[in-house]
């Protein structure tokens, strides 16, 4: 798939107005149109699933920022037609099994008491309103993993691609999908790149070379690649759904304490809770 090839070249259903427009690049960078999110209904996934490839642009695309679950499980939907096999199974060959990634799976076997509940009632599976509706494996949200896990495949991309003398990635496809985009505010492809103000998850000592991504239930992945050091954080902060939300705010504060700690610099004791 080349980036700025249309996704309707993959996925010709993606189609009407300016969808003919939209490209792979457009989709990693939350710059389609698609909306954040919507209310999926239907009696299959499959049906579920042309739904959301059928869902309307709410901006031009290439205007504006708008983070959309959508645009994910549109690309994942796409690359399945380009792989010419599910991407489930494209993953686990070329990228879990290699790296030894042994405990990173798309649903696991239930019950699953190794799992951390994001509910009182959800333990095991995805918490995501659309990719459960889409049947739990899609491209927005449903691997389990482990942070020895997620650390392995940070050490990956840390080291340009290869880890232990396993090559998953060439090093110019890392360097062109963690640099940030032109007019895509903060984000590079799939990943999104430090807050020059020190706004969002990355902290105000990581350095203008880190990138990574966060996740609804409490899960994040930055990697600074001046420092040569990656950051794994796995919570269940939806577990008390009704409670402030301070995972922005503790991401920073851990964030900067690896920085310092990379640095030789003591770390103030955090104020508050």
């Amino acid at each position: 798939m080349a980036l700025d090839d249309p996704v309707s070249r993959y996925l010709p259903e993606f189609s009407g107005g300016a969808k003919r427009s939209v490209t792979v690049r457009h989709l990693l960078t939350h710059t389609s149109g698609l909306a954040a999110g919507m209310a999926v209904s239907g009696n299959t996934p499959e049906e579920r699933l042309r739904q959301v490839i059928r869902a309307p642009l709410r901006a031009r695309p290439g205007q504006r920022v708008i983070y959309s679950d959508l645009g994910p499980v549109v690309l994942w939907a796409a690359a399945e037609r380009a792989a010419t096999e599910p991407l489930e199974a494209l993953l686990r060959s070329r990228v879990f099994e290699p790296l030894g990634m042994a405990s990173t799976r798309f649903r696991p076997p239930l019950p699953c008491s190794a799992c951390a509940p994001t509910a009182p009632t959800i333990r095991g599976r995805v918490h995501d309103p659309i990719a459960s509706r889409l049947g739990g494996v899609t491209g927005n949200a449903g691997l389990f993993s482990t942070a020895t896990d997620v650390g392995r495949f940070a050490a990956m991309l840390a080291g340009g691609g290869e880890l232990g003398g396993v090559r998953v990635l060439r090093e110019e496809t890392v360097r062109e999908f963690i640099r940030r985009q032109p007019g895509a505010d903060t984000r590079a492809l799939g990943w999104d790149t430090r807050n020059p103000r020190g706004r969002g998850a990355a902290g105000a000592r990581s350095s203008p070379r880190a990138f990574g991504h966060t996740g609804f239930t409490g899960t994040s992945l930055w990697i600074d690649s001046e420092r040569g050091t990656w950051t794994v954080l796995l919570t269940n902060r939806t577990y008390q759904p009704q409670g402030r939300n301070r995972i922005q705010a503790l991401r920073r504060v851990v964030h900067d304490h690896v920085a310092e700690a990379a640095d030789g610099v003591t770390a103030p004791r955090p104020r508050g809770d």
